[in-house]
């Protein structure tokens, strides 16, 4: 395990955060942590849930919950966009 040091911004650039994430750790479970520490909504205006996808912001890739930042190929310094998704219902 190696620990990696990234940027997270949200959409809008207003929120960021700096977090140092262990390489080897599922996506799913940052996002959590970070939906949590960087005070994002848990719904949409409309109140549907909003679930939360990463973006590394240097390509324009979308990183799914089950990766990790060593199998994405994420290097320190990387900035990373958290974008919203609305869960159906």
């Amino acid at each position: 395990m190696r620990v990696v040091s990234v940027e997270i911004e949200d959409v809008t650039g207003a929120k960021r955060q700096r977090a140092d994430i262990p390489d080897d750790i599922p996506l799913k479970r940052v996002l959590t942590a970070l939906v949590t520490k960087m005070k994002l909504p848990a719904v949409s205006p409309s109140g549907s849930p909003l679930n939360y996808q990463l973006h590394h912001k240097a390509s324009g890739r979308s990183l799914s919950e089950s990766d990790t930042l060593s199998n994405a190929g994420i290097r320190d310094g990387a900035v990373l966009k958290i974008h919203p998704v609305v869960v159906a219902g």
